[in-house]
């Protein structure tokens, strides 16, 4: 789960087309690390790494993703045009752990539903996490396996 946070402070144009640009490079950069957009919500995404799909690299791969993620919002948010009328910030939350992905709706519209505990203790993650910061869950820890602490 990631989360951004956009001021209001933005003329509604240069907001959208500014918030398009970058929901494209993150959502690109979520794509490059094995990962998948689940799920647009506000000025929040809701991303997966499922082990289905990238073995037991999926943690580490979510990690890397994390850190690329707010190193592109480092540079991002440090672009002079931005930086006087937009405040970013990101928060990211990452639990591994089995979820149920449910499609609800019809041809007309679909939505996907996430459930299971993974999920809130994703969310739970999410939440502690400061502007700029990362929290893992200790499942995800483990699952990373080779990461190091400073």
């Amino acid at each position: 789960l990631r989360r951004l946070g956009i001021s209001a402070q933005m003329a509604n144009e240069t907001s959208s087309a500014t918030i398009e640009q970058l929901f494209s490079t993150l959502t690109a950069e979520i794509v490059r690390h094995g990962g998948g957009v689940i799920k647009l919500i506000g000025d929040g995404l809701i991303a997966c790494f499922t082990r289905t799909a990238l073995g037991e690299q999926h943690a580490g791969l979510a990690c890397a993703a994390a850190l690329a993620l707010h190193n592109h919002m480092r540079t991002y948010g440090a672009t002079p045009s931005l930086a006087a009328s937009l405040t970013l910030h990101l928060r990211v939350g990452l639990h591994s752990g089995p979820f149920t992905a449910v499609t609800l709706g019809d041809h007309t519209h679909a939505e996907i539903l996430l459930t299971g505990p993974s999920i809130g203790q994703a969310q739970a993650a999410l939440d502690a996490a400061k502007p700029g910061e990362t929290i893992i869950s200790e499942a995800t820890r483990v699952a990373a396996g080779a990461l190091s602490r400073p």
